[in-house]
């Protein structure tokens, strides 16, 4: 999805993906398969982290640092800075340029919404709370890079839900002075 500097979408339709797996040096963990239906045998099949890097540089075609990585939840950031130094690529510096535009919506979001009982919700659960409707299965990496793209969005068009939202998290804060 792109953007203007000041956060309008530019387009997004029609848009180029990217969708890669990358070979574990390691084992996965069974949650992780549980979660993901990423089996090692899949990942198998992948590419290095090294070819990974340069394949997605040639599908950015702009420096790293000109964009800003929108992610759901610090997962990402830790899996490619563990990534870069267990595998060491010669191309690392592309990969911490990359975590260090990262931002982590979930971090946003979930200081403005939260479920009955203050804990944050799915990426699925936000975008339906905003209206939208998820791509396809959660957890599979293109689907919720599709699902936030339009969580994004969602939220950006529904400001009045993202106020009557926060409005409920702010009611049901306990430390604040009585006049607040």
């Amino acid at each position: 999805c792109k953007l203007t500097p000041n956060g309008h979408i530019i387009q997004q339709k029609n848009y180029p993906t990217y969708k890669a797996y990358v070979k574990c040096l390691g084992q996965i963990g069974r949650i992780v398969t549980q979660l993901t239906s990423i089996t090692e045998d899949i990942l198998k099949q992948g590419i290095t982290l090294e070819q990974m890097f340069d394949d997605f540089s040639a599908f950015l075609s702009v420096d790293p640092k000109e964009c800003v990585f929108f992610v759901f939840g610090s997962n990402d950031h830790k899996m490619i800075v563990d990534s870069i130094s267990y595998s060491k690529p010669c191309n690392a510096l592309f990969g911490y340029s990359v975590c260090k535009n990262m931002v982590d919506y979930l971090a946003f979001i979930s200081q403005y919404c939260k479920d009955d009982n203050g804990n944050t919700y799915s990426l699925t659960s936000y975008l339906k709370l905003f209206g939208g409707t998820p791509f396809g299965v959660s957890h599979d990496p293109l689907n919720d890079a599709l699902d936030l793209m339009n969580l994004y969005r969602q939220v950006y068009i529904s400001k009045e839900k993202l106020k009557e939202e926060y409005i409920k998290v702010l009611s049901q804060q306990r430390n604040f002075p009585e006049p607040v």
